[in-house]
């Protein structure tokens, strides 16, 4: 699929378009800049569902994706913008019938019983450097054996696995003896947003600084070569969500809920 230049812009570049308190339909360039460039949007833009409409209303915006459906006749809603014009343009698309994941703040104003089974979960990006030199880790080559292996052990319902084609690299760290001790995905698929999956470290050296040490060198290297870098992660996992604060990430919390 042809990503379209304005992917490739910063958040601070976009120049956002003026915004209708109607809802609209657009198209891809309109969705990037009505929501000011933001990374989520940039970064599920690849997997929206042909043929599906892409929405506004006020400053928020909403598209079907695919992400882990395919581009076939699933996939969720996903919406982001501001607290109030998210909460309306939700509402305004709960007879599409379909899942939607929407900010936290936007959920808490839809009224109670319009969705249900809510979860939690965060959506975080740097468009600078957190301060890991190339020397804190590498990226791995013909290492996929050990990779699987890693994450059998320690991370077995990791969302991406070696042989995906979805993933571009992986970032790994090894100790004195050459074992391999902690990895993270890249799995970078729109311009301008480096995206991190799968982070894992050998549960017996866990609380040694592993996983943050290879979450921030591949945030590093993603933000040196695409601008920006992102990851999200679901809202029980408070140890991740540690790391990835002290790592001076932005915030994004988010609910995927069921309409009632």
């Amino acid at each position: 699929m042809r990503l379209p230049q304005s992917l490739r812009l910063s958040a601070g570049a976009v120049n956002v378009s003026a915004v209708s308190t109607a809802l609209r339909l657009l198209d891809i360039d309109d969705l990037v800049r009505v929501s000011g460039g933001h990374p989520l949007v940039r970064h599920l833009a690849p997997h929206r569902v042909e043929g599906q409409p892409l929405w506004s209303y006020g400053a928020a915006v909403a598209l079907v994706n695919g992400y882990w459906d395919g581009t076939g006749e699933g996939g969720d809603i996903m919406l982001v913008g501001p607290a109030d014009d998210a909460a309306a343009l939700a509402q305004l698309l709960l007879p599409e019938g379909r899942r939607m994941a929407l900010p936290a703040a936007a959920y808490e104003r839809v009224p109670e019983g319009l969705l249900v089974e809510p979860s939690r979960w965060g959506f975080r990006w740097v468009d600078t450097p957190v301060g890991y030199s190339p020397d804190d880790a590498r990226w791995l080559t013909d290492a996929d054996d050990e990779v699987a292996a890693l994450l059998d052990e320690a991370f077995p319902d990791a969302s991406f696995r070696p042989g995906s084609p979805r993933i571009t690299g992986w970032a790994g760290i090894r100790d004195g003896s050459g074992r391999l001790v902690a990895c993270a995905a890249d799995t970078t698929e729109s311009p301008g947003v480096g995206f991190v999956a799968a982070i894992t470290a050998r549960p017996e050296l866990r609380g040694q600084g592993l996983g943050r040490r290879v979450t921030g060198w591949t945030l590093d290297r993603l933000v040196e070569r695409e601008g920006l870098a992102a990851l999200w992660y679901y809202g029980g996992n408070l140890a991740a969500a540690h790391v990835y604060d002290a790592l001076g990430m932005q915030t994004l919390l988010m609910v995927s809920a069921t309409p009632g």
